[in-house]
């Protein structure tokens, strides 16, 4: 299927139903560095953060709808930096207690 404004127009009055799933659907693996169950904007920003800054290379994102609902599609410039440094303090936080209490 092509992606146009025309086929986005006519998919959206017909309901959506002429679209074919273009993802895939890989097996599960054994075990992951971290589970986050949510892949809205707070979800999402968590799971970058983990990867980016310290370097988390399996993760695991559940979300019962789609991936970037909720949130993500209604922030201003101003909620994005606001989410960007809470998460960046949480995930230090988070870090550091997990590396005491294991370590």
């Amino acid at each position: 299927m092509r992606y146009s404004a025309f086929e986005i127009l006519k998919q959206g009055l017909t309901g959506n139903k002429g679209w074919k799933p273009v993802w895939r659907e890989p097996e599960p693996k054994a075990e992951y560095d971290v589970i986050i169950v949510g892949g809205g904007g707070h979800g999402l920003s968590t799971a970058y953060y983990l990867s980016k800054v310290f370097g988390m290379s399996t993760l695991a994102v559940l979300e019962k709808g789609w991936l970037g609902s909720g949130n993500i599609g209604c922030n201003t410039k101003f909620q994005q930096k606001v989410t960007r440094f809470s998460y960046r303090c949480f995930l230090d936080f988070f870090l550091e207690s997990f590396h005491n209490v294991c370590y």
